[in-house]
């Protein structure tokens, strides 16, 4: 009885989360843009309502609903959940990783003040 009792405080304890991949109708559904580029690096920061994300920073080359010539944009920083900052990290399953100097193309929304 001991191990049962033991076994639901641990459940109650641990959580997960998972990015759900979008079919590429919806992605260009809803999205406000796309843009074709390259990733340059990332970093785990703190959101401003206390969430860990992942700020990724691409360079873009071509891009449609962005309007960069008009802010003078070459590169966009997006964030994806979860991430590491200090002690703290959130795995998120099925949050995409990508190498320096990778080509990407991606469709994102705008939400408030950053990329998602």
């Amino acid at each position: 009885m001991l191990k049962f009792v033991w076994l639901c405080l641990i459940s109650f304890s641990l959580g997960a989360t998972t990015f759900k991949v979008q079919p590429i109708e919806q992605q260009i559904r809803e999205s406000d843009g796309v843009f074709q580029g390259n990733f340059l690096r990332s970093k785990g920061v703190e959101l401003e309502n206390g969430a860990i994300a992942t700020q990724m920073i691409f360079k873009m080359t071509k891009e449609s609903g962005l309007q960069s010539e008009l802010f003078g944009m070459d590169e966009i920083i997006v964030h994806f959940p979860g991430g590491r900052v200090k002690d703290r990290t959130v795995k998120v399953d099925g949050v995409p990783e990508f190498i320096p100097g990778e080509k990407v193309v991606l469709f994102i929304r705008c939400t408030y003040r950053d990329w998602e």
